[in-house]
């Protein structure tokens, strides 16, 4: 049984509307990262973003930049291309330990 080009060019819009539903989801919970209403490990485990990259939810954190992130991804064993699905609860909790800023010296 072979497709029609229509029946192609339907399922091809619904993995782009699929497609755009995580990206939008994603974009979400980083402006939720930047305002502080959600924390890291809030999103261990959240089947929409499995596949997402780990770096960009680390940068959208408020006061952490590239090198901060990279430096926590790295004492995690993780790279900034690491999927959300290979971080544990455990993992992101020390992630989240290391990127707190340390104390004031006076």
């Amino acid at each position: 049984m072979s497709t029609t080009p229509l029946d192609r060019q339907e399922q091809r819009r619904q993995s782009l509307r699929a497609a755009n539903q995580v990206r939008f989801h994603g974009a979400c919970l980083k402006r939720a990262l930047a305002t502080g209403d959600c924390t890291l490990s809030d999103l261990v485990g959240d089947p929409k973003i499995e596949n997402m990259a780990v770096g960009p939810f680390l940068l959208a954190v408020h006061r952490v930049g590239s090198g901060k992130a990279q430096t926590a991804l790295r004492a995690a064993g993780l790279t900034f291309d690491s999927p959300m699905h290979t971080v544990s609860l455990q993992i992101m909790r020390r992630i989240e330990q290391s990127l707190k800023p340390s104390p004031r010296r006076r």
